[in-house]
């Protein structure tokens, strides 16, 4: 088969639309009001987005699930109350090594720092400048710019709808990667890496968004669904580096209150007048 017919999809079933899903044959049956619309083959299926009132059958979510594909349940405002993801593989010894220490005094403080330096990361990448003044006024600032001549309701329901998306995609692919202890052993320190995370992803996400919502400002939930899955590649781009930061950060010896700057270049005394 040729490298488009194989290529993962997304599925949207919208109950309120007659919409369900079947276990076909090696295919995920899509039926509408009980007729079949369409088959996908399972190992096509990426991920699924089940909305309201819908009860597709539990054989079939658990064979998707077991393919490792996804699936999120969304109430009628978008906003996702459940995903179903593949049990989590052993955490690696890195893993455990650092569930480990995270009842240490100066994790607290490693970890805020961490988080303060993705969000100035993640905005700068945006305005190609340095640190942002204040992560909130830009994220306000893209809202803004998003429902710009947009039905207002309409656009900040479909970006509840990418939120639910992108929090749920972040809290599988930690269960994914093994990192579930890791979010459990930060949560007892008060400390919500599935929230942060998906705040730092957020805002490329919602740069990307902005300019689509304001091109497509009629789009169907199936659109919204395509237009997230697209953004895949881009969110693992984001979490990975954000991931390994966060070990970085974790296991440095010394909290980020004992940082102690780099001296300056020779270069740089030179030009100041340091150096002859």
């Amino acid at each position: 088969m040729s490298e488009r017919h194989d290529a993962k999809v997304p599925v949207f079933v919208d109950g309120e639309a007659g919409y369900d899903l079947a276990l076909g044959d090696g295919t995920l049956e899509v039926r509408h009001y009980e007729e079949l619309e369409r088959r996908i083959p399972l190992r096509r299926v990426a991920s699924v987005v089940v909305r309201r009132s819908v009860s597709p059958t539990l054989q079939a979510l658990l064979e998707l699930v077991a393919r490792g594909a996804v699936v999120h349940f969304q109430d009628g405002e978008g906003h996702t109350s459940a995903s179903l993801v593949a049990a989590e593989p052993v955490p690696d010894a890195a893993v455990r090594e650092l569930v480990d220490r995270i009842d240490d005094s100066c994790m607290h403080a490693r970890y805020m720092e961490w988080q303060r330096l993705q969000l100035q990361h993640r905005a700068s990448r945006i305005f190609h400048r340095g640190a942002v003044a204040s992560i909130e006024a830009l994220e306000q600032a893209l809202v803004r710019y998003a429902i710009r001549g947009s039905d207002r309701a309409q656009c900040q329901l479909a970006w509840n709808e990418l939120r639910g998306l992108c929090f749920a995609w972040v809290d599988g692919q930690l269960t994914l990667k093994g990192l579930r202890s890791l979010v459990v052993a930060l949560r007892r320190q008060q400390l919500d890496l599935v929230r942060d995370l998906d705040r730092i992803l957020a805002i490329p996400l919602l740069w990307r968004f902005a300019p689509w919502v304001r091109f497509y400002p009629t789009h169907t939930p199936r659109e919204r669904m395509e237009f997230f899955h697209c953004q895949h590649g881009h969110l693992t781009d984001c979490f990975s580096p954000a991931i390994s930061a966060l070990f970085h950060h974790l296991h440095l010896q010394s909290s980020a209150a004992t940082y102690v700057a780099p001296r300056p270049s020779l270069t740089r005394q030179r030009r100041r007048g340091g150096l002859p």
